[in-house]
């Protein structure tokens, strides 16, 4: 019976962290510019296509195109492949012009996602968050 009441616990703790994985939808974004720190915001949309990701930002009525790849982190086991309903991990490039830029990401357990990104010669990284938007 013990047994019986901990797998229930267990499965009521892991259940919605596991519902909460997937990163294709509208998400609004926030973070801030590289050059100088400023504040942006905006939207990416991001959509599974076979077994890549592909995204498009909209910040401040600018159009960024971009792909990825999904990943999973379980306990202290990381895994990178085709894009999956799954991900709790996503890795996005894209080009803005003739500047190429690339971000991470990592779903949070409230189901938002944090990350950094970075582009072209900048020798930093930003942070960025996404929460869903309505």
């Amino acid at each position: 019976m013990k047994i019986r009441s901990l797998a229930s616990a267990l499965m009521l703790t892991l259940l919605p962290g596991l519902a909460l994985a997937d990163p294709v939808g509208t998400w609004k974004i926030s973070g801030t510019n590289l050059e100088d720190n400023a504040p942006y915001e905006g939207t990416i949309t991001i959509e599974r296509v076979g077994g890549v990701y592909r995204a498009e930002w909209d910040i401040d009525g600018k159009k960024l195109h971009g792909i990825g790849l999904g990943g999973k982190m379980v306990g202290s086991n990381f895994t990178v492949g085709p894009a999956s309903a799954d991900d709790n991990v996503i890795s996005l490039g894209y080009t803005q012009e003739d500047v190429t830029g690339m971000g991470i990401y990592l779903q949070m357990p409230d189901g938002t996602w944090q990350g950094v990104w970075t582009a072209g010669d900048s020798e930093k990284s930003n942070p960025e968050s996404w929460t869903k938007a309505e």
